[in-house]
């Protein structure tokens, strides 16, 4: 047994300075994709009208789903199936090919009556178009996928802002040179086009003709992941279409504007998680003791970074929105304090089904979320009888519930059980506890002070900030420098 730990621990090191570097070079990229293309649509913005960036818009809503479904779970199949070959693997990329000609034959077909239907008339001759960039999105997801399975992140990571700076000068070229709104779907259909040919290099994929009978079983676990994923989709964007159809585009506004602020640390910290753990996960799905410590670390890194965030966000929403929004979006106070509880909950849900999925169980990862759809809009359209912070609180009173039995699931799957998982997240809980009582009470003292504004929120901010800190380093100082010791592996 002795003789093999200098090997195990060798494995372990060089699979968590991957995972280390992974997170860091996904984060760079999406940091990099993010100033780049948020400096352009600025520009482009000031170039173009409401009207030609609405027709954008649209087309982007009607193929969001067409994407979603034209992947068919693939790229999943691929990362968690670590036992498929370059030959099944070539065979899944003409099966991708395929995919990707039914996506751009669906956009086709339905952009007249789509045109028609949201009285939106160049949809007619856009969505063929757009039909395009989805078609090459669908079959970039098996290139895509198989630098992810070789843990090549940095390589990823790189191409990712090749297309970014692509798309980026290219929109900017075509909209100076007077093409409208026709700019930003032609740089995005040659950017995607530019980093398929760069994945395809990268990963050295090569179409072969399918051979259905060997891809039987991976096309059964794709299948399993479109139908959770689709059920995901649907839910999750379920209290959109209620709070819309039942209160109104005013209330709707809020809404939007309280989730964006409310899930905005979950979007920008826990997505980088989830973009790596999946590889990281299938790599160590035969090992229970390893696979379980990552799980762990998951959920540890999980709530130690977003408990204290989402809880000071609910804490601080009404300085936050009158400083940083104006008093117009008053209406969002509210609904950013319901979401904002509910966001450290969805940051841990995906934990459940990629552990599922990592060690080949994608049925249950679907179940999980068909009873999410069977529950979650039935729950939005009662709640809507009482107002938009009672749909934004079904997610903070319900949503739990079913997260809570997901983990428990997954957790008996990789032999956890939940009393252990709650231990390693006390000292967040306890510090985010300790911390808003020292919020509430900074506030309280600014408000017998008659400070508001900045002063208050800054304060606020500061002394919940530093009280947490402190806390954590002296309740859990050995957890804290052990998520240090993986940092240090990049060096």
């Amino acid at each position: 047994m002795t003789s093999h730990q200098p090997s195990q621990d060798s494995e372990r090191g060089a699979l968590d300075r991957s995972f280390a570097r992974g997170v860091l070079w996904t984060g760079i990229a999406r940091f990099g994709t993010q100033i780049v293309s948020w400096a352009s649509f600025l520009l482009i913005a000031r170039l173009l009208g409401p009207t030609e960036l609405g027709i954008v818009a649209a087309s982007s809503a009607v193929v969001g789903f067409v994407a979603l479904v034209s992947e068919f779970g693939l790229g999943s199949a691929i990362i968690a199936k670590q036992e498929l070959g370059e030959e099944e693997i070539g065979q899944l990329a003409a099966v991708s090919a395929l995919l990707a000609l039914a996506a751009w034959t669906v956009c086709a077909v339905i952009a007249w009556p789509v045109s028609v239907a949201m009285r939106v008339e160049p949809l007619r001759y856009v969505l063929p178009v757009v039909g395009l960039t989805t078609a090459l999105t669908t079959f970039n997801a098996v290139p895509l996928a198989v630098l992810r399975r070789e843990m090549a992140f940095r390589r990823a990571s790189q191409f990712e802002v090749v297309k970014a700076v692509v798309q980026a000068l290219g929109a900017l070229a075509l909209v100076l040179a007077g093409l409208g709104f026709w700019s930003l779907i032609l740089a995005e259909l040659t950017a995607t086009a530019v980093l398929a040919l760069l994945l395809l290099r990268a990963s050295r994929v090569r179409i072969r003709l399918p051979d259905w009978t060997r891809l039987t079983t991976a096309l059964q676990f794709s299948r399993e992941v479109l139908v959770s994923r689709a059920a995901w989709y649907a839910y999750s964007n379920a209290d959109f279409a209620v709070v819309s159809r039942r209160l109104g585009t005013s209330a709707l506004g809020d809404y939007s504007m309280a989730w964006t602020l409310a899930t905005l640390p979950v979007e920008k910290i826990a997505t980088l998680l989830w973009a790596v753990m999946p590889s990281v996960l299938a790599r160590v799905k035969d090992n229970l003791v390893e696979l379980r410590r990552y799980v762990m670390l998951l959920f540890e890194a999980l709530a130690f970074i977003l408990m204290p965030v989402c809880a000071g966000i609910a804490l601080v929403a009404d300085n936050l929105v009158f400083v940083v929004l104006g008093p117009k979006w008053v209406g969002a106070i509210d609904l950013i304090r319901a979401l904002a509880l509910f966001a450290v909950v969805k940051s841990v849900a995906p934990i459940s089904s990629q552990v599922l999925i990592s060690i080949g169980n994608a049925r249950a990862a679907r179940n999980q979320s068909l009873w999410g759809l069977a529950v979650m809009p039935l729950a939005f359209i009662i709640a809507s009888r009482w107002g938009a912070v009672a749909v934004a609180l079904a997610w903070t009173a319900v949503y739990p519930v079913l997260v809570l039995f997901q983990i428990a699931e997954a957790a008996h799957a990789v032999d956890l059980h939940l009393r252990d998982i709650l231990k390693r997240i006390m000292p967040a809980l306890l510090g985010t506890a300790l911390m808003a009582v020292v919020v509430v009470g900074v506030r309280f003292g600014m408000g017998q002070l008659d400070l508001y504004g900045w002063p208050r929120l800054g304060a606020s901010v500061v002394a919940g900030a530093c009280t947490y800190f402190a806390f954590v380093w002296l309740t859990a100082r050995d957890r804290v420098r052990t998520v240090l010791a993986i940092r240090q592996t990049l060096r």
